[in-house]
């Protein structure tokens, strides 16, 4: 019976949630879209970069930050200690180009770097990139442009998955459109956006002063930094406009480690934060409590729900034996029936995650049609955050202080990924970005390989 009510209990709650962001998600895209900006509106900005062995990346995220041709801009690049030609790479390339200057230091962390290289900028915008990032042509005016609005202290772009080379990597590429993205998108509808990525985001300066930079208390300094900003009033923006494509995982020991570090460091922004629950309006009324409760007791929870399903093959499957043994045993007939129902709701659950998922790529103007990787994707993702939560929360309790765990980088992002531009009415259907633009003249996808070309070492 209670594998029953909490089995019921998960579907119904998870199923809530998923309406409610998609509604929430909708109704960010239409404010975005009466959004009106001040074009004109173009103050310094600095691209920070804290690199640690990142010379197989880094030179191509510069060239497609100095590929946006934002004026006035300036890109610091600090390298924290890196034991690889991190140094030897930027110098080489830029060491004559006078918006781009080198830091280095001893290796001290993330949150160090971006520290050192906030420190010396002037601008009255920053951008804390991530070194594997590759910026789309347009990524900075978009992301400046809501500045413009005084009481805007951050605003977070659009992260893409750039190297979908494998099974997993489109696995994640779902992921990213229709949890993260969709999730921030919906969020920014209330001020109570969950977290300005490295990937892409920026920030005013003046807001981060005022919040005291980046902690190295939190294994997400991203999501604390976002939270200490939006708790001294600033209000936080997403612009799913402004791209960002990074380098995914492409194993399954490398996600491990990524979400390990992602959901300890949730828990430990939760942990931090936790005062702020029902406070400041709808961050701590909403969001802060829907992160307890569904990155938290719901993962917790959610075994129950391959349990139940299991429990109710098996007396299914015992049932249908001990009849077959003995005529006069009937409980076959009840036994199928809680299958049912257990079936109708897992159905019901998916076909809700489904069109929510729609939802997010046409919200994205993404192809759909990837989707049907989404039962997988959802089933062994879910196998794997089980192990990610558990050794997270044993971390946690334990008091065991645990490294950043840094991935491997391997250079294949590419930026072709980009989506296509909507179609107008009257058009065909959707097909291939790529072929719907040589349709065009090919004009478009020329502009991207030129692009992507320029970004070559």
């Amino acid at each position: 019976m209670f594998l029953s009510i909490a089995f019921i209990t998960a579907i119904i709650l998870g199923a809530a949630r998923v309406v409610f962001v998609t509604l929430l998600a909708i109704v960010s895209k239409f404010r975005e879209r009466r959004a009106v900006f001040d074009e004109s509106y173009r103050p310094p900005v600095s691209v920070v970069i804290a690199a640690f062995n990142e010379e197989k990346v880094i030179v191509r995220t510069i060239r497609a930050v100095l590929a946006n041709l934002y004026e006035p801009l300036d890109i610091i690049v600090v390298d924290d200690g890196s034991k690889d030609d991190t140094s030897g790479e930027v110098m080489r390339a830029f060491g004559n180009d006078p918006r781009i200057r080198l830091l280095r230091q001893e290796n001290a962390g993330k949150a160090a770097a971006l520290n050192r290289g906030m420190a010396e900028v002037s601008g009255e915008l920053i951008i804390a990139l991530d070194a594997d990032t590759l910026f789309a042509k347009d990524t900075i005016p978009k992301l400046v442009r809501h500045f413009a609005d005084p009481v805007v202290g951050a605003v977070a772009g659009n992260v893409k998955v750039g190297n979908r080379i494998n099974p997993l990597t489109y696995w994640q590429s779902i992921e990213y459109v229709t949890s993260q993205n969709l999730d921030r998108r919906a969020y920014a509808a209330i001020n109570a956006v969950t977290v300005v990525p490295g990937a892409v985001g920026a920030w005013r300066r003046l807001a981060i002063a005022q919040a005291g930079g980046y902690t190295t208390d939190t294994m997400a300094e991203d999501m604390d930094l976002t939270w200490r900003i939006r708790r001294i009033g600033w209000r936080i923006e997403t612009d799913s406009a402004a791209l960002g494509y990074t380098e995914a995982p492409d194993s399954f020991v490398a996600l491990f480690r990524q979400r390990f570090r992602w959901a300890f460091g949730t828990l430990q922004c939760l942990w931090k934060h936790r005062r702020a629950v029902g406070r400041y309006g709808w961050f701590g009324r909403v969001m802060l409590p829907s992160l307890w409760l569904f990155q938290v007791v719901f993962q917790v929870l959610s075994p129950l729900v391959d349990v139940q399903i299991l429990w109710t093959l098996s007396n299914v499957v015992r049932a249908y034996l001990r009849g077959r043994l003995d005529q006069d045993w009937q409980p076959f007939p009840q036994a199928m029936s809680s299958l049912y129902l257990v079936g109708f709701m897992y159905g019901f659950f998916f076909v809700v995650e489904l069109l929510g998922s729609i939802v997010a790529y046409r919200l994205d103007r993404e192809d759909p049609r990837v989707l049907v990787w989404l039962f997988w994707q959802r089933f062994l993702y879910r196998q794997l955050m089980y192990a990610v939560l558990l050794k997270s929360l044993k971390t946690a309790l334990s008091g065991i202080r645990t490294g950043w765990g840094k991935l491997d980088r391997k250079g294949t992002v590419n930026l072709l990924h980009r989506p296509p531009s909507p179609r107008k009415r009257g058009e065909g259907p959707h097909v291939r970005p790529l072929a719907r633009e040589a349709g065009r003249g090919c004009r478009e996808a020329a502009v991207r390989r030129r692009h992507l070309s320029e970004l070559q070492p």
